[in-house]
């Protein structure tokens, strides 16, 4: 997700959820933090077990998987380093994967397909100018080439088209979400709701956690109306990329879907991941959460902690817990979502 790229001269309570929302659900809000030498980093833990695991238990296990997230925290570059090695490793051991991505959209597949699928070299109309499929794909995407995204994404993108992988946008348009997050999904028009695609998933006690979460993210602001739309977007979201994982299932049965999206999206077998499990229930799959380490050291009993919301016990965080260094993040969050909270008023 990448609602981060969205300014206008007079931001919105909507847009201002979306740009906050992309901080939040890649692993929580970034802090104001320095690097630390902490002994947890690059570890690999079993959730399960509570053991660390090798490197090649880990490409064991997703070897085995259907379906492989790779829960991010999207501006960490260790994250999208280890998704590349897996991908890698997959890839390695005979695998054609398909590759999902939460930061793109559904409607944009068609330019990620023709870019990791090539199907002859071109030239530009310019004479004696050569073709090049990163400033093409570039371009259709409204991405710069020096920006952030091309520099997380770029090599995993890459890696795709060396392998001629298929690939996938799994969100939905920026448009949508925005409207969703303006009027909540019921104030949708029915052109609007056609390009959505509900599941009816209905959870009294994630929706509490969730809208917690979403105020948490938000500084301790959000009035209840508002935090039911958020909610809204997130399940709409959701909704969307378990329906995109699953149609590429059906596409490429034989091969898994390794999917590139916020850790906060799987979090607890949630989300996407309960999502795709409804509709194939007897599908592997396995939820790795790529996390940074906690500011300061701490046994790694910390990160195996239980879950619960209402009241209700939920399964540990994520089936596999990749353990990574802090991203070097200097803005306060919240100093920065005040500031455009002032300017909405």
């Amino acid at each position: 997700m990448n609602e981060s790229a969205m300014h206008t001269t007079n931001p919105n309570p909507a847009l201002i959820g979306l740009v906050f929302l992309a901080a939040l659900f890649a692993q929580g809000c970034a802090v104001v933090a320095e690097k630390t030498p902490d002994p947890l980093v690059g570890k690999i833990l079993d959730m399960g077990s509570g053991k660390q695991m090798a490197w090649d238990e880990l490409v064991a296990r997703a070897k085995r998987a259907k379906v492989i997230y790779l829960g991010e925290k999207h501006d960490n570059p260790e994250h999208h380093k280890n998704q590349l090695r897996l991908l890698a490793a997959l890839v390695e051991a005979g695998k054609q994967p398909t590759l999902g991505f939460e930061v793109f959209d559904l409607g944009q597949t068609s330019y990620l397909m023709r870019y990791s699928q090539p199907k002859e070299k071109k030239t530009s109309h310019a004479a004696g100018s050569a073709f090049n499929a990163e400033n093409w794909l570039l371009k259709q995407i409204d991405w710069q080439e020096e920006g952030d995204n091309w520099q997380f994404y770029g090599p995993l993108l890459k890696s795709a088209r060396m392998h001629r992988l298929p690939t996938f946008g799994a969100d939905l348009s920026r448009a949508l979400r925005a409207r969703i997050t303006a009027v909540g999904y019921e104030g949708l028009t029915n052109v609007e709701k056609r390009l959505s695609y509900p599941s009816g998933f209905d959870d009294a006690a994630y929706a509490q956690m969730m809208k917690q979460t979403f105020k948490a993210s938000h500084c301790g602001w959000g009035s209840d109306a508002y935090l039911g739309r958020l909610y809204d977007n997130w399940v709409a979201r959701n909704d969307a990329m378990a329906m995109a994982i699953d149609e590429m299932l059906g596409q490429y049965p034989d091969q898994p879907v390794v999917m590139i999206l916020g850790a906060g999206h799987t979090r607890h077998d949630r989300g996407v991941v309960e999502q795709v499990a409804r509709k194939r229930p007897q599908l592997e799959q396995l939820n790795i959460g790529l996390r940074e380490v906690m500011p300061e050291a701490v046994d790694v009993s910390a990160y195996l902690e239980p879950g619960s919301y209402a009241g209700k016990p939920v399964p540990k965080a994520f089936d596999v817990l990749w353990l990574t260094q802090r991203a070097n993040d200097k803005q306060d969050p919240c100093e920065k979502f005040l500031r455009h909270k002032k300017k909405a008023r």
